[in-house]
């Protein structure tokens, strides 16, 4: 195609109202053919400003949908995120709560028994302990000495 049909396509597509359907790459086209140095002898002085203004409307508009499609997809991306964190937020809650609980029963356990007597278990330390004669360890009697010790020779 020559700059006078593209041009002529330009003012076609404009006049029809078909340019408010073209793509992207459709509009940015135009915007490229528009800015050659023949595109305002071949519209005229008084049209040429209102065409660059309805196709760079036109490619601002599509521009935007495009942009409006990637914030819904950043949207749903962010909303799948966030449910993803949500769990992740209530597992650490809940192994955060198992911590403490073992943590606690550890102390219990420890406290409990530092309190028994050594050498028991806790279920004989709760009985009450009798004192017998048998259980008492023998003593030896000492005899004071009047003088000092002599070694006997052999």
């Amino acid at each position: 195609m020559s700059i006078s049909d593209d041009l002529d396509d330009v003012r076609e597509s404009i006049n029809s109202g078909a340019i408010a359907r073209f793509p992207i790459a459709r509009l940015e086209h135009f915007a490229a053919i528009i800015c050659r140095p023949q595109a305002s002898s071949h519209f005229g002085a008084s049209q040429f400003p209102q065409i660059c203004e309805t196709v760079r409307t036109h490619l601002l508009r599509a521009h935007i949908e495009t942009l409006q499609g990637h914030v819904t997809e950043l949207h749903d991306h962010i909303t799948n995120l966030n449910e993803s964190n949500t769990k992740l937020q209530k597992l650490v809650v809940v192994l955060t709560v198992a911590s403490l609980i073992g943590t606690g029963a550890q102390v219990w356990f420890a406290a409990k028994a530092d309190k028994t007597p050594e050498g028991k278990s806790p279920a004989t330390a709760s009985q009450p302990q009798t004192p017998t004669a048998q259980s008492a360890p023998p003593t030896q009697a000492v005899v004071p000495s009047s003088g000092p010790a002599t070694k006997k020779a052999p």
